[in-house]
C-alpha cells in the first residue's frame, strides 16, 4: 500500500500520469461486476484485497485533493509466460502437471475472468496517448469471454495425457472438511520434528467454486475498445504449457510427462 501511494506522490510532484494495476480481489464475487462494485473496506478483509482496496481509494483521494493524474487497470486472473514464481494461474497449472490434482474442486459452472498479460503493455500505451479520456478512471482489462474453471482444467489434463484430475466435481462442504483434515495432521505432526504448510491452491478454496466476471463494457465504449478477442487462454494454452512444463522439469519441480 505504501509503496503504491509514494509513487503516486512522486508522479505527482512530477506532474506526470500514474498508472496502478489492482486486483479482482477488491471486487465481490458474481457476474457482470462494474468497475463501482468494490467490497466494504473493512479490518475483515484480508490483507491483500484491504491493501489494494485502500490503495484505490487514496489515489481517488489525491486525484480530488492534490489533482494525481491516474489510471486504476484491474486485470482478472492473469494467463502467460510471464512469471517464474508458482502462484495464481501457474499454480493450477502446476497442480495438474505435479498430479496433486486428484479430482475437480470445483462446480460445473464456475467461470471467473482472465486477463492475456501479453495485451497490457498496448493498453497502457493507448492510457498514456489519451489522459483526457483516462485520467481519474478505473478499467476492467480482462478478455470477453469468462472462462469455466471445470473446462480449463480438463483442457489442460488433455493437452498433458495425463490420467488426473478425475472428472469427478467434489462437493464445497467435502473439500473444505479435507482442507480441516489436513490442517489438524500437520499441526500434529510438528511437536515431531515434520513441518508442512497446506498446498496453496487449498488455501483459496472458497474461490474454485465461486462465479467472478468482470464487467467490460466501460473498456468496450472507450476509444481503445477490445484486444483481440479471439485470443483467449485456451488459444494460447499449448504455448504457456510448454514453456512452464520445460522450465518445471529443468528445476526437477516435476518429472518427465
Amino acid at each position: 500500500y505504501l509503496g503504491s501511494i509514494n509513487l503516486a506522490k512522486a508522479a505527482s510532484a512530477l506532474s506526470i500520469p500514474y498508472i496502478h494495476f489492482s486486483s479482482a480481489a477488491v471486487l465481490p464475487m458474481g457476474e457482470h461486476l462494474t468497475e463501482e462494485q468494490t467490497l466494504p473496506l473493512s479490518t475483515d478483509l484480508p490483507f491483500y484485497p484491504r491493501s489494494k482496496l485502500m490503495a484505490e481509494k487514496t489515489l481517488q483521494h489525491l486525484h480530488q485533493s492534490r489533482g494525481l493524474d491516474y489510471t486504476i487497470i484491474r486485470p482478472g486472473v492473469v494467463y502467460g509466460k510471464h512469471d517464474h514464481k508458482i502462484q495464481g494461474f501457474q499454480r493450477l497449472l502446476f497442480s495438474i502437471a505435479a498430479q496433486t490434482m486428484l479430482f475437480l474442486f470445483t462446480r460445473p459452472g464456475v467461470k471467473h475472468s482472465y486477463t492475456n498479460m501479453e495485451k497490457i503493455p498496448s493498453f497502457v500505451h493507448h492510457v498514456l496517448e489519451n489522459r483526457e479520456e483516462f485520467s481519474g478512471q478505473t478499467y476492467h482489462f480482462v478478455d470477453p469471454e469468462p472462462v469455466e474453471l471445470d473446462r480449463l482444467i480438463l483442457s489442460v489434463k488433455s493437452r498433458l495425457g495425463l490420467k488426473r484430475p478425475k472428472n469427478i466435481h467434489v462437493s464445497y462442504p467435502l473439500a473444505k472438511m479435507g482442507s480441516s483434515v489436513l490442517r489438524l495432521l500437520l499441526r500434529l505432526l510438528k511437536p515431531l520434528g515434520f513441518h508442512g504448510r497446506l498446498p496453496q491452491e487449498m488455501m483459496f478454496l472458497n474461490k474454485f467454486y465461486k462465479t467472478q466476471i468482470l464487467s467490460v463494457e466501460k473498456l468496450r465504449r472507450s476509444s481503445y475498445g477490445i484486444p483481440q478477442p479471439e485470443v483467449t487462454v485456451f488459444t494460447e494454452l499449448p504455448e504457456i504449457l510448454s514453456y512452464y512444463i520445460a522450465r518445471w522439469q529443468h528445476f526437477n519441480l516435476i518429472s518427465s510427462l
